[in-house]
């Protein structure tokens, strides 16, 4: 297999830079094994593919170049290029005693499952946060610059069709699902994520009358989504298994994941980025 200079600069470059500084930090059996069970160094291989598979659309290599790049890819972090780095920041987060018992849930059926069902979730989740933003962002552009009577036509409902799903469910496993919702730290992270799409508009909603802003703020609240998201877990949760997880979720270890759930994938992706960042800028220089 021959590859050009151009193409020998790329993948050495990638060699040099893919690694970042806390790769030197030793390696954690333990910390590894969370990582692992829990999904969340698979999140970070699969983001890494992904991202210089972006790349690659940017800076084509030729498909024998770009094969061996991803192999390199998809081995560095099971050669323990990354997790060294992504286990520090577990250390920083967990306590070893923690860390045992989150294994230990993660290992049992519940736990695989949860782990299963939790991507569905998220993306289902984020698909919700931005059909509400339709209905806000309908509004928003609907009504601005207009007379506030187009404001009281009737628009369709912006829970349509939510009530309708919850009805097959019994109100035990609705009951559940709200406290889940709240206890494992969803509920926070959905806010999250419907707060920063709402924001993107925030001067555009600030030239509408102030009873027109109320609406808006009633479909970007969680008090009208609430039930949207109960649903998403009612689909992938039994009433047992919701009943079993919020017993895991009121226990020390549990309430703290459900805290810092968010921050701790922040920092992973931290990892990740900074071992991607410096690489994209050489390649960029290099005329990419």
């Amino acid at each position: 297999m021959i590859f050009s200079t151009r193409q020998l600069r790329w993948l050495l470059l990638f060699f040099l830079l893919i690694i970042p500084d806390a790769v030197a930090a030793a390696d954690d059996p333990v910390a590894r094994e969370y990582l692992k069970l829990s999904g969340l160094a698979g999140d970070q291989e699969s983001l890494i593919r992904w991202q210089v598979g972006v790349q690659d659309s940017l800076c084509p290599l030729g498909a024998e170049a770009a094969s061996v790049l991803r192999k390199e890819i998809e081995s560095s972090v099971a050669a323990n290029q990354l997790v060294p780095a992504y286990c520090a920041v577990v250390r920083r987060t967990f306590s070893q005693e923690e860390l045992e018992s989150l294994s230990k849930f993660y290992s049992s059926p519940l736990g695989n499952r949860f782990v299963q069902q939790s991507g569905t979730v998220d993306a289902k989740g984020w698909l919700e946060v931005q059909r509400l933003q339709g209905f806000w962002k309908r509004d928003l552009f609907l009504l601005l610059g207009k007379p506030l009577d187009l404001y009281l036509l009737s628009l369709p409902d912006e829970k349509e069709g939510t009530e309708a799903a919850l009805a097959k469910y019994s109100a035990a496993h609705r009951g559940a699902a709200a406290k889940l919702l709240e206890a494992s730290g969803w509920a926070d992270h959905f806010k999250a994520q419907m707060k920063e799409r709402v924001e993107i508009y925030a001067e555009e909603q600030k030239k509408l009358p102030s009873k027109v802003q109320e609406r808006l703020n009633k479909i970007a609240s969680w008090e009208t989504s609430r039930s949207s998201f109960s649903a998403l877990l009612m689909e992938a949760f039994s009433e047992t298994e919701m009943r079993e997880l919020l017993e895991f979720y009121s226990t020390p270890t549990g309430k703290k994941l459900a805290t810092v759930r968010d921050s701790l994938s922040g920092q992973l992706l931290d990892v990740t980025n900074g071992a991607l960042r410096e690489r994209y800028r050489l390649l960029l220089k290099e005329g990419c």
